[in-house]
C-alpha cells in the first residue's frame, strides 16, 4: 500500500510513556500500547494545525461546494474551526494540471501532504 509520511500531522496522538506527541499514521503498533487520540492536548494540537494549513488553503472549508468529500472539511467540521485565525498567506494562482490520468492536481488547493506525489509515483 501506499507508505504513510506523517506529513500533514492530523493523525496526531499520545503514546503513553512518550513525550510529546507523534503522528500515529507513520507509527507501529506494540503490544501494550496506549495510545490517546481525543485528549485536549491531541484535540488543541490538530485544531492548530488546521489553522496553519487553512492558512495556504484559499478555500472556505465552511462554504465548500465539496459538501462532504473532503478530508480538510471533515476535519474542520470535527474540530470546531468555523473562521481563519490567521491570515490567507497564498493566493490561487496555478492552473490546474490535468495530464496524469489517475490524478488532478490543483496546487492552489495544496496543503502539502505529499499524497498525490506518492499516489502517481505507487506502483
Amino acid at each position: 500500500g501506499l507508505k504513510s509520511t506523517g506529513a500533514c500531522r492530523m493523525c496526531l496522538v499520545e503514546i503513553e510513556g512518550e513525550k510529546g506527541l507523534v503522528v500515529s499514521c507513520a507509527r507501529r503498533v506494540r503490544e501494550g500500547m496506549v495510545v490517546r487520540t481525543r485528549t485536549e492536548k491531541v484535540l488543541e494540537a490538530r485544531r492548530f494545525v488546521l489553522e496553519l494549513i487553512w492558512s495556504i488553503h484559499p478555500g472556505d472549508c465552511t462554504t465548500c461546494e465539496k459538501s462532504g468529500t473532503c478530508e480538510l472539511q471533515k476535519y474542520t467540521y470535527e474540530l470546531g474551526i468555523e473562521k481563519r485565525r490567521f491570515p490567507l498567506v497564498r493566493e490561487a494562482k496555478y492552473p490546474i494540471d490535468t495530464t496524469n490520468p489517475l490524478i488532478d492536481r490543483d496546487l492552489n488547493l495544496c496543503i502539502v501532504c505529499g499524497r498525490c506525489v506518492r499516489i502517481v509515483s505507487f506502483q
